[in-house]
């Protein structure tokens, strides 16, 4: 439910839940705080499309593993 939360996908009645659990669980905390420091960092990475070859590996892995 984090992604969710962070994505804003969430009911009022979840997002409250999740922000009430979050604001007392230091380790939900700590989680949060390292999905917004990855998502930061992931950021700041250059935008470079993978090699066609490493592109069509990876959505041929996705499409056999959604065939599963």
């Amino acid at each position: 439910k984090v992604t969710d939360w962070m994505d804003g996908a969430l009911t009022d009645d979840d997002r409250t839940h999740v922000e009430e659990h979050i604001a007392v669980c230091r380790h939900c905390a700590r989680y949060v705080s390292q999905l917004r420091r990855s998502i930061e960092v992931l950021h700041e990475l250059p935008h470079e499309a993978p090699p066609p070859a490493a592109r069509a590996a990876l959505l041929d892995a996705f499409r056999r593993s959604d065939s599963d």
